[in-house]
């Protein structure tokens, strides 16, 4: 459990988050992550702030672990932003590295979820072994 709180503290530090509590509960592994900024830009005119709106807690569905579900609950903050002429009062700080605008799970899911054509395509073509054409013919053939 040690190596996975490290491997997923060393993943969040690069949204500004850090690992509070992991625990494993049945069938189920919840991490539990904080937000280490003490400010943020606005995503709209880019000026940064620092006064703080609020905070809620977003739930994000991870990869499986050892056969077992892994779910992150990340501390988002909320920002005023103060600029007279931006159409925002608030925003809440960027994690678009861990998981986009609306998503329940996490990037490193997006990887793993191609359909199956698309999949047979993909590794056809970086398949060393056959020519370089089959690799394109099936490509013409799934679209």
């Amino acid at each position: 459990m040690a190596m996975l709180v490290d491997a997923m503290d060393r993943v969040l530090a690069q949204v500004g988050q850090r690992v509070v509590r992991c625990a494993d509960r049945g069938g189920t592994i919840a991490v539990e992550a904080c937000s280490t900024v003490r400010a943020a830009p606005c995503p709209t005119c880019r000026s940064w702030s620092g006064q703080l709106h609020g905070r809620y807690v977003r739930p994000l569905a991870e990869r499986p672990v050892l056969d077992r579900r892994v779910v992150l609950a990340v501390e988002m903050r909320r920002f005023w932003c103060f600029n007279a002429t931006c159409p925002r009062r608030t925003f809440a700080e960027d994690v678009h590295a861990l998981a986009g605008r609306h998503q329940r799970r996490t990037r490193s899911q997006d990887s793993g979820r191609l359909k199956p054509s698309k999949q047979a395509v993909t590794q056809s073509a970086e398949d060393p072994l056959l020519p370089r054409s089959t690799g394109a013919a099936v490509a013409g053939s799934v679209r």
